[in-house]
């Protein structure tokens, strides 16, 4: 018997960088041999991996553990290298580091100019860069534009005036921040002049996994530092099994989303830290099932300003509880489905015991924040949400950052037992008035706010509940 499985279980052990090339092969061999067990150890270090390291595809029955004792993983890449889509790390401290200006505030709204087609100008507080030096070094802008940071290649910076080029369209009217807000944009500058000595993340992908049902998956006890802006760092696509967890990990200065699944039951992340990542760090997507968020810490996320939430969960099932968020651009938590998107799924789902702040730092002006967001955001379409026992507290942005946001004529949400205190400027909770356009062509509902219930929360400032929701007399 003992034979027997010893013949079944294979360690697979990853003790240096020229081992990384065979991983593929040597795993793609075992399952070959009919190997049902595969124990993936990383030992201690700092490993370079290219794009796509590992792909499993088409496994029945299979259980696979990839696991690391002091194990760094960096995506490949290059020194001194500069471009927006890359991020970069010392290697020496094993650190993610930011390359990008500090964030500023613009003089004024954008203006056309007359300098030539698509350039528009604001003022600024900046020195001056010739044309040639901002078009050979490639010098960008990241413009915050309501609910999407907008990316425009710098034309000349002179006499505290910012040119720039609209070479295409960016979701939202330049002019976002007047309409909506009243608030001056802010801005980024991007530019290659701040990586010296730093190591520029190419690759982006480590694992997919597509059509497949495990006995068990786990991934623990792994360090993930930087990547380039591509596909997703963990993507799982029709994914089942007994057990699938990613666990005890850290994940730090990665610009792909972390953990995309999609098709996928019963993923579980627990016990993870989340540092300093520019995007969406754990998206549980489409007819997902089952899938558990919990005991993570999530701070300074979503850094590359867009209105992805640090975890945003659709699908059915989904548990979101006792996770510690600090410091986001748009949203922590996002739930729900877009009341355009043209799907048929299911989402309901539960958010309980988190915690959810942003330090006094962040908080000061000008803020990374976007604009008209929450800190729990929820999109139209719910069979059912949850939001209760949850702390929020001391969110601040520009302008419109609630502490629970249920836009577009939220359905079957029920908010209560929550704290929400200390939102600056704005209200507490916002279960707002639908707009027209819901019902407009794009809509995929008729009716909204169904099934809606707000009581029973601790608020010390504002709210705005819609009367169809609002029970009883507390909130």
């Amino acid at each position: 018997m003992i034979k027997c499985l010893l013949i079944l279980l294979s360690l697979l052990p990853v003790r240096s960088q020229e081992d990384l090339p065979r991983l593929q092969g040597r795993v793609d061999s075992l399952l070959q041999a009919g190997k049902s067990e595969i124990d993936i150890r990383f030992g201690p270090g700092t490993f370079f991996y290219e794009d796509g390291l590992l792909s499993l595809s088409d496994l029945e029955e299979k259980s696979i553990s990839i696991s690391g004792d002091g194990t760094c993983l960096v995506a490949a890449g290059e020194m001194d290298t500069y471009s927006l889509d890359r991020g970069y790390v010392d290697l020496e401290s094993l650190e993610p580091r930011d390359v990008w200006e500090p964030i500023k505030k613009a003089g004024f709204w954008p203006l056309f100019s007359f300098r030539g087609k698509g350039i528009y100008c604001f003022p600024c507080k900046e020195p001056d860069v010739s044309p040639e030096t901002a078009s050979e070094e490639g010098w960008t802008i990241i413009l915050s534009q309501w609910y999407v940071g907008a990316e425009y290649p710098v034309v000349e910076i002179k006499n505290g005036w910012l040119y720039f080029r609209k070479e295409k369209k960016q979701g939202t009217r330049m002019l976002s921040e007047l309409r909506f807000g009243r608030c001056l944009p802010r801005y980024i500058i991007c530019r290659p002049g701040r990586t010296g000595g730093l190591h520029g993340c190419e690759a982006s992908r480590f694992l997919s996994v597509r059509d497949c049902h495990f006995r068990n998956f786990s991934i623990s006890g792994l360090t993930f530092l930087g990547n380039g802006a591509g596909g997703d760092l963990i993507n799982l696509s029709g994914v089942s099994g007994e057990r699938i967890a990613i666990d005890s990990c850290r994940f730090a200065g990665l610009h792909s989303r972390i953990i995309a699944s999609e098709n996928t039951s019963g993923l579980e992340v627990s016990g993870c830290e989340f540092y300093h990542n520019y995007r969406c760090c754990i998206w549980s997507g489409y007819n997902n099932k089952d899938v558990i968020i919990s005991g993570n810490r999530f701070i300074f996320n979503g850094l590359r300003p867009t209105n992805d939430a640090v975890v945003d969960c659709k699908g059915e099932n989904f548990l979101v509880s006792g996770n510690y968020f600090r410091d986001f651009s748009y949203s922590a938590i996002g739930a729900g489905v877009w009341h355009a998107y043209p799907t048929t799924t299911e989402s309901y789902g539960v958010l309980e015991n988190n915690e959810i702040c942003m330090s006094e730092e962040f908080r000061r002006q000008p803020s990374r924040m976007l604009i008209d967001s929450g800190a729990i955001y929820v999109w139209t379409n719910n069979r059912s949400l949850i939001i209760r026992d949850n702390y929020i507290h001391d969110i601040a942005g520009p302008h419109g950052n609630r502490g629970i946001l249920c836009d577009d004529g939220s359905r079957n949400v029920k908010v209560y037992h929550n704290k929400v205190l200390r939102i600056e400027g704005t209200y507490c909770i916002d279960y707002r008035k639908p707009l027209k356009r819901i019902r407009a062509a794009d809509g995929t509902i008729i009716r909204v706010h169904e099934g809606g219930e707000v009581h029973d929360n601790e608020v010390d400032g504002r709210c705005r509940i819609h009367k169809k929701v609002l029970c009883g007399s507390s909130l």
